[in-house]
């Protein structure tokens, strides 16, 4: 393991210059297919192939819990926004919610085929699930109840999030669409076309004014949500794109692909900055924290490599 501390910096970062792989995070029985930071930036949940989701911290690297009871591979994680509780969702087609002090299982929610995205509202108990039956579904986290289920895909659901300002929902389909949705109705108000491929995540700008995508056709594009004009294609990854997150203050992109490189881009222009380089497999999930200056990325080695932005 890299041993490494994480330091305290600014949201707001003028300029990237590089990226340093400061911890490895390893798993010994499969490979690691997502993961997120705690809302806080002091802890990472992963989940993985073997029907776990594991929380580290994000300091040491010290496995704090391993939540079990799913039993197919979990697929992504949550968290709350006050850090208490996280969401995963997994191929044995539930969602569970978790106590993140105890490691308990409080919720299970249950869909008729396996689950792909997860995402937690930014400002309530609301969680939604993006399930391969070619639906989305708002739950309520305390009760278990379904609030609405967004439906309008032709093919499974693979990426969900939801907006900062908590007014929108994005999924992301095989049908090749992004599909964006009022959170409180959940009517579809745009479906945004142009991926030419499968389209596997989606990501929010902090402003809640443009969305991130990624694809099988080795792209990630920025969309405006509000007019669903197309901004920036960004090309160079050489295989899937599996993931993509925002730098806090909006500046940037991370993507994540297959072609074992994290790329970070400028958001606005579409400049490649630099490209993150040492999973020895494809990567899986990217992450940004909220501080801005880590990205955790998840790969098929079976790590998530942590690194430190300069």
């Amino acid at each position: 393991m890299v041993s490494g501390e994480l330091t305290e910096g600014r949201t707001f970062m003028s300029q990237l210059s590089r990226g340093e792989t400061i911890l490895i995070l390893t798993n010994t029985t499969g490979s690691i297919w997502g993961t997120t930071w705690s809302p806080d930036s002091l802890r990472i949940a992963t989940t993985d192939q073997d029907a776990h989701a594991c929380i580290w911290d994000a300091q040491t690297g010290h496995l704090l819990l391993t939540l079990t009871g799913h039993a197919a591979g979990v697929e992504n994680a949550a968290w709350s926004p006050d850090n208490r509780f996280i969401a995963t969702a997994s191929q044995d087609t539930t969602a569970r919610i978790w106590d993140t002090t105890t490691g308990r299982s409080l919720l299970t929610l249950t869909h008729t085929h396996p689950l792909h995205g997860i995402a937690w509202s930014p400002k309530s108990h609301q969680i939604v699930t993006a399930c391969w039956d070619t639906t989305a579904r708002i739950w309520d986290a305390l009760t278990g109840q379904l609030v609405h289920p967004l439906a309008g895909h032709t093919q499974p659901v693979n990426g969900v999030a939801w907006s900062p300002d908590n007014r929108q929902i994005a999924t992301t389909s095989d049908d090749q669409t992004t599909h964006i949705w009022d959170a409180l109705t959940g009517q579809s108000s745009r479906i945004l076309t142009g991926h030419i491929n499968v389209v596997y995540s989606v990501a929010w700008s902090p402003n809640s004014q443009q969305i991130a995508t990624t694809s099988a056709d080795h792209t990630s594009r920025i969309w405006d949500t509000a007019t669903g004009q197309m901004l920036h294609t960004f090309r160079g990854h050489t295989s899937l794109v599996e993931s993509a997150a925002w730098s806090p203050d909006g500046m940037y992109l991370v993507t994540a692909s297959k072609d074992r490189t994290a790329r970070i881009w400028e958001a606005q222009t579409g400049k490649l900055c630099f490209m993150l380089t040492g999973h020895t497999e494809g990567i899986n999930s990217v992450a940004w924290s909220s501080n801005g200056t880590h990205i955790a990325t998840a790969s098929h080695d079976q790590t998530v490599r942590i690194w430190k932005l300069s």
